[in-house]
């Protein structure tokens, strides 16, 4: 990784990620290898799943930012679907929603179209 992503990284870290102190002591562990983490590095096999899911007891603040992270999409596909999607739950009958009703709207529609495909997967055989 380049020295300026991870400038990037820290300073995400340090000013919008809210983590407290626990999580920032945490922090520290993780990039200077030391504690806990010099064990899940020395095992260099673990994938990251593993090597958080290791990390959760002792360091759950920082275990749940990885998460978070680890689970941006790597493109913008995703993100296209999900608007393409938004599109769709927000029209012009349903602009006066509040932000929690298009929340469930979406997670409902989300859940129709999955329960649509698998259906329509298990017919196939």
């Amino acid at each position: 990784m380049k020295l300026e992503h991870k400038d990037i990284i820290e300073g995400f870290i340090l000013n919008y990620a809210e983590i407290g102190s626990e999580g920032l002591n945490s922090f520290i562990e993780y990039k200077e290898k030391t504690g806990l983490f010099k064990i899940l590095f020395e095992k260099q096999t673990l994938s990251t799943t593993a090597f958080w899911s290791f990390a959760k007891n002792k360091h759950p603040v920082l275990q749940g930012l990885a998460n978070k992270l680890l689970n941006l999409p790597a493109s913008t596909a995703q993100l296209e679907r999900v608007f393409s999607n938004w599109s769709y739950i927000h029209n012009s009958l349903r602009n006066h929603s509040n932000p929690e009703r298009y929340r469930k709207l979406l997670s409902t529609y989300y859940s129709l179209k999955l329960n649509k495909k698998t259906q329509s997967s298990s017919n196939e055989y």
